[in-house]
């Protein structure tokens, strides 16, 4: 009988602390790797599951201190001492990264390297949680950033900077212009931009909130924050049939857009409120057929948040369930997943409004009752 040789193998530490990996000595090719024990209960797949899932996490806690080691690398030209043909191949080889992420680490490394809060946050979170704000953020309000990122999930930290950048930064270059033309003291404006400014390097909150907050109703608040003589119009480019263009053409007659868009939304707001149903007192948690119907019809399944324009995925109540137990049909919001993250965070603020007078805000009220809830809400999610 001919005897055959097998291949030795050995086995040896691999940086992974989860695993061992079976190495043919020829070839240097991992064969086999360690395989948890199966079980016959019912439990087996749980096993599996947690196990699977202990080592992704390892995996993405090495690629994000592989990350931070790449701007050195880089720099010192590692890969070409250890006779690698480039930097991605360097990164491939060894970590298992492809040539776009090691552009996208290096380009927001590049962005951050002054901002040791960021970069930690790197650490903590991932390359993901810190590329929204790697452009916006700043040596002064870096703090403020990194919270915000530990805080929010990737999708809603995007939304909130785009936010940002539409609304609170415009704000408060022309801070002292706009506070001419809010109904409350010089004082209390005064304090209003001091607590812009400290929000947005990094400071605490003023506790200014409910003070501004009682003097401003449905009327004055409109004249305060909506400010249509100075608002930067915006084209719309519609393809419609001849026959309606023909006929809004008609309706406009010789008054402006505006007025006559206004017009129509007017009507078709009246004939809303007929359809509107009955408050729900002592309510359960499921909300009636009706309400939901005459909520959607609003915004027609698209999230109530000024400028967004994505379908809706939550009915949110701006008078929190949780408190009241009401489902009250002037209350209750379509959002999309990132705007209600973002109600709960209590960062909308005017809530007690309707949405077209909804902004983001830097830091939540805190003597707000609802912040208590939405922090509940939070460690449930």
């Amino acid at each position: 009988m001919q005897n055959i040789s097998h291949p030795t193998v050995k086995i040896s530490s691999y940086a992974h602390p989860a695993e061992s990996v079976i190495m043919a000595n020829a070839s240097s090719i991992p064969l086999l790797t360690k395989l948890p024990k199966l079980k016959s209960s019912d439990q087996s797949w749980l096993t599996i599951h947690q196990q699977f899932a202990s080592y992704g996490r390892n995996a993405k806690e090495w690629t994000r201190k592989c990350i931070l080691l790449l701007p050195e690398i880089e720099k010192q030209q590692i890969w070409r001492k250890k006779r690698f043909h480039n930097i991605y191949d360097y990164a491939a080889k060894l970590a298992g990264m492809s040539r776009p992420q090691v552009d996208e680490a290096l380009r927001v490394l590049r962005r951050i390297s002054n901002k040791p809060a960021l970069l930690k946050l790197l650490e903590e979170k991932g390359l993901q949680r810190v590329r929204p704000i790697a452009a916006i953020a700043t040596i002064e309000d870096q703090n403020f950033w990194a919270e915000k990122g530990r805080s929010m999930s990737k999708n809603t930290l995007e939304v909130y900077v785009q936010n940002y950048r539409r609304e609170i930064l415009p704000r408060e270059a022309s801070q002292s212009v706009n506070l001419q033309n809010l109904p409350f003291e010089p004082e209390e404006a005064s304090i209003s931009q001091a607590t812009a400014h400290s929000a947005r390097h990094g400071g605490q909150l003023l506790q200014s909130t409910s003070r501004l907050s009682s003097t401003l109703t449905s009327s004055n608040l409109q004249s305060a924050i909506a400010l249509p003589s100075t608002s930067p119009k915006i084209t719309l480019i519609l393809q419609l049939n001849p026959q309606v263009a023909d006929q809004l053409q008609k309706i406009k007659g010789q008054s402006d857009w505006n007025e006559t868009i206004d017009e129509l939304l007017k009507l078709r707001r009246e004939k809303l409120e007929q359809t509107k149903p009955e408050v729900v007192e002592n309510a359960s948690r499921p909300i009636s057929v009706a309400i939901e119907n005459y909520v959607l019809a609003k915004t027609n399944c698209t999230c109530a948040f000024p400028g967004c324009y994505k379908p809706y995925e939550i009915l949110h109540h701006t008078d929190r369930f949780a408190m009241y137990h009401i489902h009250d049909p002037d209350k209750i919001f379509p959002l999309c997943e990132a705007h209600e993250r973002l109600a709960h965070l209590g960062l909308i603020e005017n809530e007690d409004f309707e949405p077209q007078f909804w902004k983001i805000r830097t830091y939540p009220d805190y003597d707000d009752p609802r912040y208590e809830i939405d922090q509940l809400v939070s460690k449930f999610r």
